[in-house]
């Protein structure tokens, strides 16, 4: 599948051996109700389904993988043979199938359409301005305000090829699954996330996550659901037997499955099982000043206007919780929440040179920030680029620490960051800090 494209026949086939599989109820055999259908079943598990692979899709983003190559590693023997044979004046984004043209050339172009939806520029020599005059003779205002948008000089590096669904901008197979996913409604949204993602949270045994499933799914054997599979029902005795002949609901059963559960948790407490029921946070749910004569410096990034503007608010606190310093940044370009986030660190870091404080604790809520800055992976994307630069500074200064904290933790940080549109490149202290921001600082005192 990472070079041939399979013939749909073969796809469905192997899609009907693992459904027959997944919903058959015994070791012996096949047999068992299709309790739902496959393409349900594909549904990502935030979406209601289990997250199966669509095995067409799986194969075109494997594919897409030997596309990227061809881009971004021409200088390869695969690449030159290829562009030799099929596009010796072009690139794999503009190639044609050609004459008599191999398996594997007419496998691999079919993802031709899959990477012209994700690739982008990342424009970023910083010797660029865009020039006014001919912006306005050659495009409509509107067309100009989208241009302008485009990030310049934010990072020192050059012009090249990314792909725009990862963060890194390195193509990776999952990040290129997930659009065709969405794009056919097999994904999730965020009402429904709500309900599954804490059901998969729950800590509990996989058996048990999967019997949850299936009963929100209605794909549990009761009564009416063999009804509505033309099965008649054989446990009528039994179940008059447990119920005592009262009528009963879906809540009714859940409740009395979880005084079981209850009594399973006890069980294993008592028998000081080492496989944790319940865990504690990883990090805190409020602020928290430092220790002896640290200071702790909380970073946000707001976006506004449909992200062709955002704000940074950067507050720096002192072990009694006081402000010793507030800034605000406003900035008139067009990026990604992450790469406005991690812009934030490199700001801070900036800002760290011109104060030398003993030691510094940077809290942010950007959880992929805080992995990528830890992370030894090397990142393409000008998000990648800012990182770079943050690890580089961070070099430099070893007495700081960046770490993540969640959203109730750095309130005070964000109430700057949208602030600063009111007080673009402001820079303040406790006594010049505006009032409306003064009043969330004490609020959020925890000594």
């Amino acid at each position: 599948m990472n070079v041939f494209l399979l013939p749909l026949e073969i796809s469905n086939d192997i899609e009907r051996a693992m459904c027959k599989f997944w919903w058959k109820t015994s070791q012996d055999d096949n047999k068992g109700i299709h309790w739902m259908a496959w393409d349900k079943l594909c549904f990502h598990k935030r979406g209601g389904g289990m997250g199966f692979r669509n095995l067409r899709d799986f194969n075109l983003s494997l594919l897409g993988k030997q596309g990227w190559r061809m881009l971004t590693r021409p200088q390869s023997l695969a690449s030159r043979l290829f562009k030799a044979r099929y596009f010796p004046n072009g690139n794999f984004l503009n190639a044609q199938l050609g004459s008599n043209p191999s398996f594997v050339w007419r496998s691999i172009l079919e993802s031709q359409s899959l990477l012209q939806h994700g690739i982008r520029w990342c424009v970023g020599d910083g010797e660029l301005t865009w020039d006014d005059e001919i912006l306005s003779d050659l495009f409509e205002e509107r067309d100009r305000a989208l241009i302008k948008a485009i990030p310049l000089n934010i990072t020192q590096t050059f012009d090249h090829l990314v792909w725009s669904k990862e963060n890194s901008g390195t193509f990776s197979v999952k990040s290129a699954y997930a659009p065709l996913q969405k794009l056919k409604g097999n994904w999730f949204d965020d009402v429904g996330d709500v309900f599954w993602r804490k059901m998969w949270q729950l800590k509990l045994p996989s058996k048990m996550q999967n019997l949850v499933w299936r009963a929100c799914n209605n794909c549990l054997p009761t009564v009416v659901q063999l009804r509505t599979k033309r099965v008649e029902a054989v446990w009528g005795a039994r179940n008059n037997l447990v119920w005592n002949k009262k009528p009963f609901i879906f809540e009714d059963v859940v409740a009395y499955a979880f005084r079981y559960l209850d009594q399973w948790k006890a069980a294993q407490i008592s028998s000081d099982s080492s496989w944790p029921i319940l865990t504690a946070a990883d990090v805190g749910e409020q602020w928290t000043p430092p220790d002896g004569i640290s200071v702790k410096i909380n970073v946000d990034a707001t976006i506004f206007d449909d992200g062709r503007r955002f704000g940074l608010g950067m507050v720096a606190r002192s072990s009694d919780g006081l402000l010793i310093e507030g800034r605000m940044k406003y900035t008139t370009v067009q990026v990604e929440v992450a790469v406005a986030e991690a812009i934030g660190i490199r700001e801070v870091l900036s800002w760290l040179k011109e104060n030398r404080w003993p030691q510094v604790y940077i809290e942010i809520d950007s959880l992929c920030v805080v992995q990528a800055i830890h992370s030894s992976i090397d990142m393409i994307s000008l998000f990648g680029s800012v990182i770079q630069d943050c690890k580089t500074m961070l070099a430099s200064l070893n007495n700081v620490v960046v770490s993540f904290v969640k959203r109730s933790a750095n309130v005070v940080a964000h109430k700057f960051a949208r602030a600063a549109r009111l007080y673009p490149d402001c820079t303040c202290s406790l006594e010049t800090v505006p009032t409306e921001l003064l009043s969330c600082l004490v609020a959020d005192v925890r000594v």
